[in-house]
């Protein structure tokens, strides 16, 4: 089968325009690209876009793997071989056989022999019906057209089995053969036929074998020899896969046989309508068709790079060696071998049935693909009849219905592609405007912030200057309110003494009041001791008079002294609580100043930081204008 890489798929179209089968591509996009894809109830496995694919987005699977699998594991496995191998491997196709065998192959089958079937069956089928039309089968891709896209077609198809599985039925029913059977074939399509049929289990294309043998390094070269087949010889179908094979092998046999050939996907799908529409008359007993255009030796399945001239060659020498044969071996009848098939052959054996595969295409209204032309801007005859191609189809027509089925997208359209790039153009001509007037305007805004941050870089400059000055003013306060509080600490030490002092003077005041008691006592003790005297005492009373007037002014004194020690003990508090909150106040004050100080610093810190960020932001505000006049230019151009 056929499928896609999506990841390699680069949207151009190319597998379209080959297909002869558009409605088996679909195409969608993906992250704004366009990939075609395979609609596999469609595709008719002709393989000609994995041919044609440059970047190997389309890939065919086969039963390679599976078959050399099942080999190496000792399934008991027969080949059959298509003659197309002769022109493959470099010529070294005998080693490679070898080597299968020597692999565990059971039989070896040339399908040149199924070819000679296919021959004799044809002729006797139409000796049996003289009026009979057909259209050849043995290419799987042909009939899968008929059971998919044009069902008309099948009852036109021969109901004789192509060489391969005519070859496959010799084997099982002729030569007792019960092995699973592997063509090794040109052909990705014949996987369907063998399937439908089920006479043959594997389809080993030569291209993937070709590419086993290289991944695995598996050389041809080592050992030569010419391979024996286990089948008899084959004569003329040894020609088959080359241009007209069936044709040229009829006409050996039936020089007089009305024998058509058409061959490649852009000839051959349109002679089959055209074939439904011509009178009967019209038409050959035999329409030998090929997909291919050079036969089956340039089948998607061989893998080489196609040379005409080499394979004109080995094919002329493949002629040469079974005319040679045939003339040795039929000395009594040239067509002995068709003698022998007539001997031993069924032709009941050979004929196939066929089975439409029942897929209804969708039907596109008028009015749908009037809306297609619409959404694609074609408003015109000559819009929509621009038939480009680009999109790989051959009509504008053909487009909009592919668009209208949904298996393509607007986007594929080179037409629409251009009105949109137009439109996007247009669009941004008008947003390059757009985006010169904002330049201009941003190139004003920038200029006004440069100004603002000139400003704001001197304002930044007059604070950190400030901030210096007003930092050096507070380190002088701060020394003055250091001395400050040295001399409350000094005022408080002399409050201490002259508290002391005082404390001393009540002290003295205490004893001079003692004394003045004392003295008083003493001076009444004399007055009554000079009034016993008499007159004599008289002079003595004299003194205890003035003793006792000391003794009163004693006691007025230390009276007076009592009264300023309250005095100054009062005042020498109110200097304690003043000393007390001048303290509170220095240490406030201290705090105060020092938070000041660190608000200067770290103004001048922030200062600092604006001078830098402004510096910063007129580099930013350069660079912006560099840029605009960057665009600027870029706008211009």
């Amino acid at each position: 089968m056929i499928k896609i890489d999506k990841g390699k798929c680069v949207g151009c179209n190319s597998c379209v325009r080959i297909c002869p089968i558009h409605d088996a591509n679909k195409a969608y996009r993906v992250d704004d690209r366009t990939v075609v894809d395979i609609d596999e109830k469609y595709c008719i496995k002709c393989g000609e876009c994995a041919r044609t694919c440059h970047h190997d987005a389309r890939i065919f699977i086969d039963d390679t793997e599976r078959f050399l699998s099942d080999l190496a594991a000792g399934q008991s496995i027969s080949l059959i071989v298509a003659p197309a191998i002769r022109v493959t491997f470099g010529g070294l196709w005998e080693n490679v056989l070898i080597w299968l065998k020597n692999a565990g192959a059971k039989k070896v089958y040339d399908v040149g022999l199924g070819a000679d079937i296919c021959t004799w069956a044809h002729l006797r089928y139409l000796e049996k019906n003289p009026n009979g039309k057909v259209i050849s089968q043995p290419c799987a891709a042909i009939v899968n057209y008929a059971l998919i896209h044009n069902t008309a077609l099948i009852k036109h198809l021969s109901p004789i089995h192509s060489p391969m599985l005519c070859t496959a039925v010799y084997m099982k029913k002729y030569m007792g053969i019960n092995d699973k059977i592997a063509a090794i074939s040109p052909c990705v399509a014949k996987k369907d036929e063998f399937t439908a049929t089920g006479l043959v289990d594997y389809n080993v294309t030569i291209k993937k074998l070709a590419e086993y043998f290289h991944a695995k390094g598996i050389s041809m070269n080592k050992g030569t020899g010419s391979f024996v087949f286990d089948s008899e010889a084959s004569y003329e179908g040894a020609v088959y896969p080359r241009p007209g094979g069936l044709r040229d092998n009829l006409k050996i046999h039936a020089p007089n046989l009305s024998v058509m050939v058409s061959e490649g996907p852009h000839k051959i799908y349109g002679d089959l309508d055209e074939y439904l529409k011509v009178p009967s008359d019209h038409v050959p007993a035999v329409f030998d068709v090929l997909n291919c255009e050079f036969g089956c030796n340039g089948g998607p399945g061989v893998g080489e790079h196609f040379n005409a001239f080499k394979v004109n060659s080995v094919m002329a020498k493949e002629f040469t060696r079974t005319a040679t044969s045939r003339a040795l071996n039929t000395k009594k009848s040239k067509d002995k071998q068709f003698a022998d098939f007539d001997g031993k052959l069924r032709l009941d054996d050979f004929m196939r049935t066929y089975k439409s595969a029942g897929i209804i295409k969708p039907n596109v209204s008028t009015k749908a693909i009037e809306d297609v032309f619409t959404v694609l801007g074609k408003a015109t005859t000559a819009e929509r009849t621009y038939d480009c191609h680009a999109c790989g189809y051959s009509t504008c027509q053909e487009m909009a219905k592919a668009i209208a089925c949904g298996i393509n997208v607007p986007e594929n359209c080179i037409q629409y592609i251009t009105r949109m790039i137009r439109k996007e153009h247009e669009r941004a001509e008008r947003t390059n405007d757009t985006v010169k007037d904002l330049v201009v305007k941003l190139e004003e805004s920038v200029a006004d912030l440069s100004k603002d941050i000139e400003n704001i870089k001197e304002e930044a400059e007059d604070i950190n200057r400030l901030s210096t000055e007003n930092t050096i003013q507070m380190h002088t306060i701060v020394e003055d309110i250091e001395k400050l509080k040295m001399l409350k600490e000094q005022v408080i030490d002399a409050v201490g003494h002259i508290g002391t002092n005082v404390g001393n003077y009540e002290k003295m005041t205490a004893d001079i009041e003692t004394i003045a008691g004392n003295i008083n006592l003493l001076s009444l003790n004399a007055s009554i001791e000079a009034a016993r005297a008499g007159e004599a005492g008289r002079g003595f009373n004299v003194v205890a008079q003035n003793i006792r007037l000391l003794s009163d002014n004693s006691k007025d004194s230390v009276s007076s002294a009592k009264t300023n020690d309250v005095e100054i003990k009062k005042s020498m508090g109110e200097i304690t609580d003043v000393a007390d909150h001048l303290d509170t106040f220095i240490a406030e004050l201290i705090v105060a100043t020092n938070a000041a100080t660190d608000g200067i610093k770290s103004a001048s810190h922030d200062s600092d930081l604006i001078a830098g960020n402004v510096a910063d932001a007129k580099q930013v505000a350069d660079k912006v204008i560099q840029l605009l006049n960057e665009i600027r230019e870029c706008l211009h151009q």
